[in-house]
């Protein structure tokens, strides 16, 4: 990796996706999935690095765009252990913004069942009960 990104020009990296972005109102990088590679016994150290990593160069990212005027958000979604890892050896506890998506009531997860549904059909599916 750093082999990569020393090879590389990252000034002009950022210059092209800062024009890139003129052209767009907003862009938002998502990331999920990260702990599908990971250890079913937990998360080690090295993950927990690597997505520290990843958090801390998003929020790089979007502050060297806001300084060039430009909208951009990075979000990684974790489980809540894995956050709360992260979070109990890291400087920035409770500084990092977070939401937590938690389906634990049964007519919220039913309803989001049912718009996603919903947009994957036309638009008569709309007016069918779940």
């Amino acid at each position: 990796m750093t082999e990569l990104l020393y090879r590389h020009d990252l000034a002009k990296l950022r210059g092209r996706i800062s024009s890139y972005l003129e052209r767009k109102d907003a862009v938002w990088i998502l990331f999920d999935n990260l702990d599908k590679g990971w250890s079913t016994q937990g998360v080690d150290e090295i993950d927990a690095t690597v997505l520290r990593c990843l958090i801390d160069a998003g929020r790089k990212i979007e502050r060297e765009m806001r300084k060039a005027g430009r909208s951009l958000h990075c979000i990684v979604f974790v489980r809540n252990d894995v956050y709360e890892h992260i979070m109990r050896r890291s400087a920035d506890y409770g500084k990092e913004m977070r939401a937590v998506l938690d389906w634990t009531e049964p007519d919220l997860l039913r309803e989001m069942l049912r718009l996603r549904l919903v947009s994957a059909f036309d638009a008569k599916a709309r007016d069918i009960p779940f």
